[in-house]
């Protein structure tokens, strides 16, 4: 394996790791998780979530070259937007639960629903594209090499659980600050809002642009 190619690794991991901190769907859901359940349930959803980074990478290598997806790449992005609003209204007019480890713990659902969560925020096509085309500029990553292509791949999913993992292990860590101050709100209401609030963040994002 060449120096190059270890270097792309490392320098896409950072970047995922990096890029991942924002608030995004999955960051919520895995806090979410180890609210409700526990810190291995948000893992598996946490390694659900990192899945698409995987495979939006690889799309975004693939299509590097191609105009017509560039040019619909804002329609994708705003695409976002009703995305996050039916996750966000889904959540407030679900039935309540509290911080507590009520909820059976089901890895497979929670790995699935990380992993849905994750497919469908398309801006991490984008995203990986400019990644992809900033790489290329800077010979970096060679699209028609196959360890390349994987080498950028997995650093991106490397770098997203790295980050998820941490915010999960924190979490958890810190549960019982969660727990008695969050306790008389309602857990579900909380994160739908913070969804909606997603939502607007990425509506005005796109009409600022």
């Amino acid at each position: 394996m060449s120096v190059n190619v270890v270097a792309l690794f490392f320098a896409t991991a950072i970047i995922s790791f990096v890029g991942s901190i924002q608030l995004g769907p999955v960051n919520l859901a895995v806090i979410k998780t180890v609210l409700n359940k526990d810190y291995k349930s948000g893992l598996f959803m946490a390694s659900g979530g990192v899945i698409p980074e995987i495979i939006y990478a690889l799309i975004a290598i693939r299509i590097s070259d191609l105009s017509f997806l560039k040019q619909n790449m804002l329609t994708l992005q705003w695409l976002v937007v009703p995305f996050f609003v039916c996750i966000g209204l889904f959540n407030i007019f679900r039935k309540s639960t509290t911080i507590t480890n009520e909820s059976k713990k089901n890895y497979a659902s929670g790995m699935f629903a990380g992993f849905l969560l994750a497919l469908f925020n398309f801006q991490l096509l984008p995203f990986w594209l400019s990644i992809v085309l900033f790489f290329s500029s800077s010979n970096m990553l060679n699209s028609t090499t196959v360890i390349s292509s994987l080498a950028f791949s997995l650093g991106a999913a490397i770098g997203a659980f790295g980050l998820l993992a941490l915010i999960a292990y924190l979490t958890h860590l810190n549960k019982h600050l969660f727990a008695a101050n969050l306790s008389k709100f309602k857990l579900n209401t909380i994160f739908g809002c913070l969804f909606i609030i997603l939502a607007i963040a990425q509506t005005i994002n796109l009409l600022v642009k």
